[in-house]
């Protein structure tokens, strides 16, 4: 159900988009304080140190995609699509992808250091945050593949 309402999240307009990834976070905080970590005996700090280790991960994915597209730049279907617009959209997916990839690593790594209350809440949001992120990202690899294969 989450990563339904994150696929309609990347196909909204503005406002739609951002009640979407909203209903996201709270669907995640939610789901976080239902699950077993919600017993103060069992450490919240494992599965932080999942998400900090997944989305740190995927950002490195996310780098690495963007860093493939700038160097084909002087390629003349790129130069086409900056003409049409179409690589701006691109670059707006990729750079949401990575705030909300690198706000899940932030979040799970500050997570760490806080008392277990606060703790459970921060990881809730980091997961709902990847979980944006993972969505955002599958939405703009297809696109950077659609680009590789014209290339």
């Amino acid at each position: 159900m989450v990563v339904s309402l994150g696929y309609l999240a990347t196909r909204q307009r503005t406002l739609t988009s951002l009640a979407l990834k909203l209903a996201i976070l709270v669907i995640s905080i939610y789901g976080t304080y239902q699950s077993p970590l919600a017993d103060p005996s069992r450490g919240v700090s494992s599965a932080a140190s999942v998400l900090a280790s997944t989305s740190a991960t995927l950002l490195g994915f996310v780098i690495a995609a963007s860093a493939a597209i700038i160097t084909v730049t002087d390629k003349p279907f790129l130069a086409n699509l900056r003409k049409t617009g179409h690589i701006n959209k691109l670059w707006d997916v990729m750079t949401q992808s990575a705030f909300w990839i690198g706000a899940s690593f932030l979040l799970a790594l500050i997570s760490f250091f806080v008392p277990h209350g606060p703790s459970l809440t921060l990881t809730g949001t980091s997961l709902g945050c990847i979980i944006v992120g993972c969505v955002n990202f599958a939405d703009a690899s297809k696109k950077l593949l659609k680009i590789f294969k014209r290339l």
